[in-house]
């Protein structure tokens, strides 16, 4: 018997090397498996359009401009109908109705150190008024959320969101919530927990919940990333994280080791401290239940105060009431999916008629619409004709006008390569008289090869109508052929 015991000696030190390799290896793993598995539905991608608002003092009252940032990082005066700027950060949504969590600089994008440095030296360059009195602030064209599980499908769709004003959080924290009311969204029920802050010391385990891009820049796949709390400022409301070999998205939700929402990563914190995770200080679904009553009080006074989605310059140009020229580009349109167009062109005037069988014309963001990566827009949504057999359709208009101008949108090729059919497009007077008519041929691009995006312009007096006529017969097309041009950008001219 002792000599069975002696070679049993191994068998409880094997025992103690489990049991601490349970105990080191087990926990990590177990969390980061429960977040992804229970919290996957919970993330989402946050886009937000906006552009930057100037304004200087006059000795009678204040002149105010609008700029955007182009490809170079300088600044452009922005037009009424020309891209605007954006920025795509994560979100956390926290229950079904919406109410989500996300990073200070998602929501005001137009609010950091480095972008309102550089235009009061600009501005002040150019006009002369000191730096001081120079003020730089904001406008959102357009703020959604998508499910990042969901990116990549089809039934992924955006949902408009807004700002809630209510935020006694860390300062680089905001909620924002649905803009317009709506079924309850789907997701898992979960408890994010509410005690976690005297748990924050040094070396303890962190896990931020986030997207990876595709090589296309759309989000792909989900994973929890693993950090380490360098230091928690309970002053600050923030707590600093050791620095990670992994890039996490600006806005992404942070959780201790028991899965408590701790708060969200921002890259643009105070002091332009990399690490930076402002803290959740209340949580809506705590034991009083007096937060969540007060954010619903603040999101009703949020949306009913919601402005023009730009500046005034534009709300005067999107009825139909426009005169002189207008800008017709689809980005105001938040469809939910690819959407019938006729209630935004009819906003200018603009009816939809003598649609062939099985015809709609519609308008929507690419990915929505068609292959998010063959069709480029100018950016998000165009006008999409949808139908692959013989295709004709008018757009009849209000006035009489004396040039109409648009962009066939540029085409990248698939796996298989592009096409894009023939087209024709007839202007006519008021008598039915054909005023003026262009189009182009069919065209095809394959591997690095693209078809460049194309203006056309038509000109003439008294035209009150555009007939479009697909030249190339029904069925030519292959599994990434686009059946009618897509087009983007009109410009109408009185």
């Amino acid at each position: 018997m002792s000599r069975a015991l002696a070679r049993r000696w191994w068998l409880p030190a094997l025992l103690a090397a489990a049991g601490l390799l349970a105990a080191v290896v087990l926990p990590p793993y177990w969390t980061r498996h429960v977040l992804q598995r229970d919290y996957h539905d919970h993330l989402f991608i946050l886009q937000h359009d906006y552009v930057y608002k100037v304004s200087l003092p006059t000795s009678a009252s204040n002149v105010s401009f609008v700029l955007v940032k182009n490809a170079n990082q300088q600044f452009d005066l922005w037009e009424p109908g020309a891209a605007v700027n954006r920025v795509v950060t994560a979100a956390f949504m926290l229950d079904s109705s919406g109410l989500s969590i996300t990073s200070r600089y998602a929501t005001e994008p137009w609010n950091n150190d480095a972008d309102v440095s550089a235009i009061k030296r600009l501005i002040s360059a150019e006009t002369g008024v000191t730096e001081d009195d120079i003020r730089v602030s904001g406008t959102t064209a357009k703020l959604t959320l998508q499910s990042a599980s969901q990116s990549g499908q089809g039934n992924a769709l955006p949902m408009n969101y807004v700002v809630y004003d209510e935020n006694e959080d860390g300062k680089e924290l905001r909620y924002v919530g649905r803009a317009e009311k709506g079924p309850p969204i789907p997701i898992t029920a979960i408890d994010i927990g509410d005690a976690y802050l005297n748990n924050l010391e040094k070396g303890k385990p962190l896990y931020a919940l986030a997207y990876v891009n595709s090589a296309a820049g759309v989000p792909s796949t989900m994973q929890v990333i693993d950090l380490s709390i360098e230091n928690y400022d309970s002053m600050a409301s923030s707590t600093i994280f050791e620095k990670s070999a992994s890039s996490i998205p600006e806005g992404a939700p942070v959780f201790d080791k028991s899965r408590n929402l701790v708060g969200v990563f921002t890259a643009v914190s105070p002091g332009g401290q990399a690490n930076y995770i402002s803290n959740l200080l209340r949580h809506p679904n705590g034991p009083s239940g007096t937060l969540k009553a007060t954010l619903d009080n603040a999101l009703q006074n949020a949306v009913q105060s919601i402005p023009p989605a730009l500046p005034a310059e534009v709300a005067r140009q999107t009825d139909t009431n426009w005169s002189g020229t207008v800008t017709l580009n689809f980005d105001s349109m938040t469809p939910t999916g690819c959407a019938d167009a006729t209630s935004y062109l009819g906003r200018f005037g603009i009816t939809v008629s003598q649609q062939s069988a099985g015809t709609t014309v519609s308008a929507g963001a690419a990915g929505d619409c068609f292959h998010g990566d063959v069709v480029v827009p100018s950016s998000p949504n165009a006008l999409y004709v949808v139908n692959n057999e013989p295709v004709s359709f008018s757009l009849n208009f209000d006035r009489a006008l004396r040039g109409v101008s648009f962009t066939r949108a540029r085409l990248n090729p698939g796996p298989s390569g592009v096409n894009t059919v023939g087209w024709s497009v007839t202007a006519y007077n008021s008598e039915g008289t054909e005023v003026a008519q262009t189009g182009e041929g069919s065209a095809s691009a394959y591997g690095t090869d693209f078809i460049a995006a194309a203006p056309f312009t038509l000109s003439g007096a008294d035209i009150r109508s555009l007939t479009f006529v697909r030249t190339t017969p029904a069925g030519q097309n292959t599994e990434f052929g686009v059946s009618f041009a897509v087009l983007d950008d009109f410009v109408l001219v009185e």
